[in-house]
């Protein structure tokens, strides 16, 4: 029996060695004063020893200096009190190699007693791919946010390649399109590069084209993805590998980006400077973006032909004989063409806030109205004849034509439309009606109607002539009153100064007088009090005249770039006081704001005007205001947001000079006047959107080229 035990003992460890050395993962065995006692050869493997090298050593051999104390510690508090806290779990954690390189593992612990003391196992797992396959899912999802808010095709492109290079540790990214007419792969005007010295490579690819499947380049237009360990070997088939062998560039991979229908319409091509074997889940996880960026682009590249198109449709529909109209999804007009406008008599902002009621027979609007619903209740096209009258006061008929128009995404958008005048038509078939007896003189009809268009024509000539000179006229008039009432204001407010100091020197003095311990008249002191606040009303009045004065004088004299984030952060000093009063919170978003060519003064007071009215009309909220800044077209667009007290737009005159929209909260009225003038005279326009109650927004749009 003595001898049983042992054997068996024996037995049991020659299995346990058996089963440790076949693991696939790394096993440590060690005692309560961390000594390696066993490492299976995974764990050899893993950690770059030989046995001989680490058995007897301490632990913390494979820990990174930030977690040896943690790990003894824990030891001996475990020793202490029995009470495991990372024993019987799995948990990450980071190991250190032989060549003191900290990786990933994940780490699950076991411990035992044998006698008094206690021995602890470790089966450990490297999850160094699992780390990277996880961070290639985070640039994936992070790319396809980012190209989902993207505005246009190139920038989709330019963001892609400039995440996946940062993200990724590429050095260089450039993007390739097909040119359909060419059939010519051509360089797109978006690449990234982490380093100056590899702009050579591409100005140079930026004078070059390729044939579909010419080169590794071209390759990728066959649908082929391409990776290449060195692209400046010589048997290397990449066009470009001289400039890339002097720049310094090995590595390539070259992904296509297809259309739903299959078809190579871009690629992606990545650099980088060392000699790189494939990566198998880089390229899935790149491959997998090309095909949500084919997705996306191919939708963007779509939108903007679809824009172009129709910004030069709209620009032919302009001078069309036809009178052209257009609605939004409610029905209401968004857009007359000029035919329309001149048939009108009317600008286009007067024209959209017409009544059409007013302007036809009751009938007449009636069966425009009804034809015009049941065609918007089903989407369909209409025709419709009725009697509107024209700008000289005449009641013409029109024959006017719609059909619903979509957008690239089928979303309904209102309807287009054409109309006719047709008021001569309908007065020559009544004649031609008349009677058979008049059919022989038709001719002559004709031809003295013609005389009579001819001469109509030439009065309504003389009309315009006549109007335009008067308008002319009234014009210079206008020009002159304003120059005469700026020279009132100017002269008026510089001689009201001196009395009004005058008087501000007396009350002072009688101020010093009620302030006599012996003086007791209380009414007067009151009086006093009332006398001093209507000097300070006068002089805020006169001090605003003066800045009225001063827009309407102001030479631009000094227009320049301006840093518009540097002219925020003056105003919101200036207006201190204010901001910490109201604990207001503003929130600037100007990443996307392009240079601004203007007067310093004047976009100052602009945004001094905008924010101390977000401030001062605000409501029992805490203000939020935004500032923002974008481009768009040819204006750059300066928004100030607020959750204040709204605006009823339809009552207020927001841009009248001393017109207030709030009687509640002091103002003289002038501040947006200002701003309307200022940027009327600079070629731009301010808009305003708001509800009472929820708070408003103003744009200002800087005009520039």
């Amino acid at each position: 029996m003595k001898n049983i035990e042992p054997r068996r003992i024996e037995l049991s460890e020659k299995r346990f060695k058996a089963v440790a050395e076949s693991a696939t993962d790394s096993i440590f065995i060690a005692d309560e004063d961390s000594t390696i006692l066993f490492c299976n050869k995974k764990a050899l493997e893993l950690f770059g020893y030989k046995a001989e090298e680490i058995l007897g050593q301490s632990l913390t051999k494979l820990m990174p200096e930030k977690h040896r104390e943690a790990h003894l510690k824990g030891i001996k508090r475990f020793i202490s009190s029995g009470q495991p806290k990372l024993i019987g779990k799995t948990f990450e954690i980071t190991a250190l190699n032989k060549n003191q390189v900290e990786f990933p593992i994940e780490l699950s612990l076991s411990a035992w007693k044998e006698g008094e003391k206690y021995f602890f196992a470790g089966i450990i797992r490297d999850i160094t791919q699992k780390h990277k396959i996880l961070k290639e899912m985070e640039i994936l999802q992070t790319i396809s946010t980012a190209i989902s808010k993207a505005d246009t095709f190139n920038n989709a492109l330019s963001l892609t390649i400039k995440f996946i290079c940062q993200e990724a540790g590429w050095n260089c990214g450039e993007a390739w399109v097909l040119n359909r007419v060419k059939h010519l792969v051509e360089y797109a005007p978006v690449w990234y590069m982490s380093e100056e010295k590899f702009l050579p490579f591409f100005e140079v690819s930026k004078e070059v084209s390729f044939k579909v499947g010419e080169g590794m380049t071209g390759s990728v237009f066959l649908n082929k993805t391409v990776w290449s360990p060195d692209i400046t070997s010589p048997d290397s088939e990449f066009k470009r590998k001289e400039i890339a062998k002097q720049v310094g560039l090995k590595s390539v991979l070259g992904v296509p980006i297809v259309t739903h229908e299959g078809e190579v319409f871009a690629s992606l091509m990545f650099y980088f400077t060392e000699s790189r074997e494939e990566d198998i889940i880089f390229t899935r996880v790149v491959t997998s973006l090309a095909i949500q960026l084919g997705t996306f682009l191919e939708k963007k590249q779509t939108e903007e032909r679809l824009k172009e198109s129709r910004d030069f449709y709209l620009t032919i529909l302009e001078d069309f004989p036809a009178l052209i109209w257009r609605t939004d999804i409610e029905g209401k007009p968004e857009y007359y063409n000029k035919t329309w406008l001149r048939f009108a008599g009317n600008c286009l902002e007067d024209e959209l806030k017409r009544d059409w009621e007013t302007s036809m027979p009751q009938e007449d609007y009636k069966r425009l109205t009804s034809v015009f619903e049941e065609a918007s209740l089903h989407r369909t096209s209409f025709e419709v004849e009725f009697r509107m009258r024209r700008y000289d006061g005449q009641i013409r008929w029109i024959l006017s034509s719609g059909r619903p128009f979509y957008d690239v995404d089928k979303n309904f958008k209102g309807y287009l439309g054409v109309s006719y005048d047709i008021t001569d038509q309908k007065t020559n078939l009544a004649k031609l009606n008349r009677s058979n007896l008049e059919l022989q003189q038709t001719t002559d009809e004709l031809l003295a109607t013609e005389d009579m268009l001819h001469r109509l024509n030439l009065e309504l000539e003389k009309k315009v002539d006549d109007r335009t000179k008067d308008l002319n006229e009234k014009n210079d008039t206008l020009i002159k009153i304003n120059t005469d009432l700026d020279n009132f204001i100017y002269t008026a407010s510089h001689d009201l100064k001196a009395p009004i100091a005058n008087i501000e020197g007396l009350t002072t003095i009688l101020d010093d007088v009620a302030s006599e311990p012996a003086f007791e008249n209380t009414e007067v002191i009151s009086l006093i009090e009332m006398i001093k606040t209507s000097i300070s009303k006068l002089k805020n009045t006169i001090l605003d005249l003066t800045e009225i004065s001063k827009v309407q004088r102001m030479e631009k004299d000094d227009i320049a770039p301006q840093n518009l984030s540097e002219i925020i952060e003056d105003v919101k000093v200036l207006l201190f006081e204010q901001i910490k009063k109201s604990n207001a919170e503003i929130i600037l978003d100007l990443n996307q704001c392009p240079s601004i060519e203007f007067s310093k003064r004047d976009i100052r007071s602009i945004v001094m005007n905008l924010l101390s009215n977000a401030i001062k009309y605000r409501s029992k909220r805490k203000p939020v205001i935004s500032i923002k800044c974008h481009k768009q077209d040819n204006y750059a667009i300066l928004s100030v947001s607020d959750n204040g007290i709204g605006i009823d737009l339809k009552q207020a005159k927001l841009f009248k000079m001393f017109k207030r929209f709030n009687t509640e909260t002091e103002g003289a009225g002038i501040g947006l006047y200002i701003i309307k003038r200022i940027i009327d005279d600079a070629g731009g326009k301010i808009e305003v959107e708001s509800e009472l109650g929820k708070g408003s927004t103003f744009s200002v749009y800087f005009k520039y080229q």
